[in-house]
């Protein structure tokens, strides 16, 4: 373990006490005991904890993340991007987990043991003069990766870079790293800290990653409790690993993980974050449409939330591939390609949920040909239309697709109109536990009894017949009540009547205010 002591300063000592900057200047003044800060005007954060809870500023442990996100900031002053920055600490979580595993006789509950040299691990680096330190934590990663195959690509491509951090920094990295995680935190619960940042830094990473809202919902409507889930464009993994360890960390459900994506770097970060998590999964990176469907993974459950309006999703070879069952997709967008193949991904009793941009559920030509296509065969079981700016890169509206294999006997698909529910935050919609619920549950009813709804506020039952042109935007559905003529017609006399015994009764009143008014003048 490390020896280095966290500092903080001002700033932060006030974000832990929940006060404001001038509060911990006045605690500086009047306080004697407060302690002394070193010569940057930071103070060791162990200190500042014991101070706060003896004068009942706070009563819990401060978490020593406090200490670590200027050290994280400070990465990118040295060159590196957010993304750099990210892979680096990412890497570095890795590094230590693994050492951590390898360190103990205990294997993996579930998951990746690690076999780590006694020279490759943390203490032997950790005692590397700063100018060595650099290509110490090289070689020690590299030894790791050839020793443990899972681990092969993790560490060494991200760790290549720290080549460009001040050797104290690197260090200051590091040991912040490790006190983070010491009897306080999991890497895990820090490793979903570190993305969250760069998303917020980034909105246009989060292409890679499902917003928290989104992926629940995603989840709760598979309703899987066993078997197999696939997800063809699986970025950073979130979506899989919500279906394996549900909303809490000890709900491990007994599934196997398959993912593809296309991106390397992505990917990379997918296998750290299930390292970490402790989940066997199987990861690949390729391009899903170039697999024919019979090399496809078959799954009970097929998660996608892909690259939203895709254009030029394919080549010729992939446009001209005779498995498209519903039909050709146009090369504008792949927002069909996606649905048509978490389809052929399912197992005989499997569902798919797949998310597209809203545009998808009623745009004419080629897309309203497969839509047609598709309801005809009755794999469309449900459509579920989302409020705008439910994802942090785009304010596109979304919506879900509930797939299944072909039921020749549908009557009908289940419309949910689910804009109304939520709360719109500063820049997304926030969905809570009472919404997504009230979603699934409408789903699930209908599912086991085709034939009623049970939420007609959001939830319509839309009759084969009565889809016009491949029509699936729930929107498009929302009747009116059924109005009363006669009561309206009524009710029209009896305003018409209360206005013209108002306007009786405001000619007399004038009339009267001018003969008083004329009587007034004569005298």
């Amino acid at each position: 373990m490390s020896d280095v002591a966290a500092t903080i300063d001002i700033q932060q000592i006030a974000d832990i006490a929940k006060v404001g900057r001038s509060a911990v200047g006045n605690w500086r003044k009047r306080h004697a005991d407060f302690p002394v800060p070193d010569s940057k005007g930071r103070f060791e954060l162990r200190q500042i904890e014991r101070w706060l809870i003896e004068n009942g500023k706070i009563d819990t442990r401060v978490s020593p993340t406090h200490a670590l996100w200027p050290v994280a900031d400070e990465l990118r002053g040295q060159g590196l991007s957010h993304r750099d920055a990210t892979n680096l600490l990412v890497a570095c979580l890795v590094y230590l987990e693994a050492c951590e595993r390898g360190r103990t006789s205990t294997p993996a509950s579930r998951g990746v043991s690690a076999v780590v040299a006694d020279e490759s691990q943390w203490s032997a680096v950790r005692d590397t003069v700063d100018a060595e330190l650099h290509d110490a934590l090289l070689r020690a990663a590299t030894s790791v990766e050839r020793s443990n195959e899972p681990l092969d690509g993790l560490l060494v491509s991200a760790l290549e870079r720290a080549s460009m951090v001040r050797p104290a920094l690197l260090r200051s990295v590091l040991d912040s790293l490790e006190l983070a995680t010491d009897d306080f935190s999991q890497r895990f619960d820090l490793l979903e800290q570190v993305i969250s940042r760069e998303v917020a830094a980034d909105r246009f990473r989060g292409q890679f990653s499902t917003p928290g809202d989104l992926a629940e919902l995603m989840v709760r409507l598979g309703g899987l409790r066993s078997g197999t889930v696939f997800d063809p464009a699986c970025g950073e993994g979130g979506l899989l690993l919500l279906a394996a360890v549900g909303s809490e960390r000890d709900y491990q459900q007994p599934v196997q993980l398959t993912g593809v994506d296309l991106v390397v770097d992505t990917v990379r970060t997918a296998r750290s974050r299930f390292f970490l998590h402790d989940v066997p999964v199987d990861f690949r990176v390729g391009d899903a449409f170039q697999n024919k469907p019979p090399d496809r993974p078959k799954a009970d459950l097929v998660l996608v939330d892909p690259p939203l309006g895709l254009s030029n999703w394919g080549d010729a070879d992939i446009y001209l591939d005779g498995h498209w069952e519903f039909g050709v997709p146009p090369p504008k967008s792949g927002d069909l390609a996606w649905v048509q193949l978490a389809l052929g991904s399912l197992r005989p009793t499997g569902r798919a949920i797949v998310a597209t941009t809203v545009g998808t559920t009623f745009r004419s030509g080629r897309e309203a040909d497969i839509r047609m296509a598709m309801i005809h065969a009755g794999v469309v079981e449900a459509i579920i239309l989302l409020p705008g700016r439910f994802r942090s890169d785009t304010s596109v509206q979304l919506a879900l697709w509930i797939l299944r294999p072909s039921q020749k006997a549908q009557e009908a698909i289940l419309m949910i109109n689910a804009t109304t529910l939520g709360s719109a935050g500063r820049s997304l919609h926030l969905f809570d536990e009472g919404d997504i619920e009230r979603i699934v549950s409408a789903l699930h009813r209908f599912r086991s009894d085709p034939g009623r709804v049970s939420d007609n506020e959001i939830a319509k039952r839309i009759e084969i017949d009565n889809i016009i042109g491949g029509d699936l935007n729930p929107a498009h559905y929302s009747t009116a009540e059924a109005i009363d003529v006669d009561a309206l017609r009524a009710q029209v006399v009896e305003l018409r009547a209360e206005i013209a015994a108002s306007a009786d009764g405001v000619a007399t009143a004038v009339a009267r205010v001018l003969d008083n008014v004329g009587q007034g003048g004569s005298e």
